[in-house]
């Protein structure tokens, strides 16, 4: 169910119009394609803190790293909210948001390949096929 909820940065092309036309009301120079910054912001935050998750993970547990990224995606999430400039989107839905993806994205695969060590490729195949079934269920929202 993580990967699920991790999944639905894909929302993102369902989300642009919506957002770039919020933005423009505050910066009407902004484009669509000027947004796409957000989108690759996430990938890369994500990127970049995943080894964060694993070292998170190792040392705390895989919940409270969960719990962590979690509430650092949420956190981005609600600050997209009052976005009015597309700087501020790009740290909140973009780099907090990628954070938190990064940090949890590790966890629950570690935990099933503990789990279930006979069937290391079974149970990371469904995890990671959660995570692009994400855009599915949160893009019909």
């Amino acid at each position: 169910l993580i990967h699920i909820v991790l999944g639905s940065l894909y929302c993102w092309a369902n989300l642009t119009s919506a957002i770039t036309s919020r933005i423009r009301v505050y910066q009407p120079e902004t484009t669509y394609n000027d947004t796409l910054i957000v989108f690759a912001a996430a990938l890369a935050a994500q990127g970049l803190t995943i080894f964060l998750g694993g070292i998170l993970g190792q040392k705390f547990g895989a919940s409270f790293t969960c719990l962590i990224g979690g509430y650092t995606l949420v956190l981005g999430t609600f600050l997209s909210s009052i976005a009015t400039s597309l700087e501020f989107l790009v740290f909140t839905d973009g780099i907090l948001f990628g954070i938190g993806l990064g940090i949890c994205y590790t966890s629950p695969i570690s935990c099933a390949i503990r789990w279930l060590p006979t069937r290391k490729g079974l149970v990371t195949g469904i995890i990671v096929g959660g995570f692009g079934c994400g855009a599915f269920f949160f893009g019909n929202l």
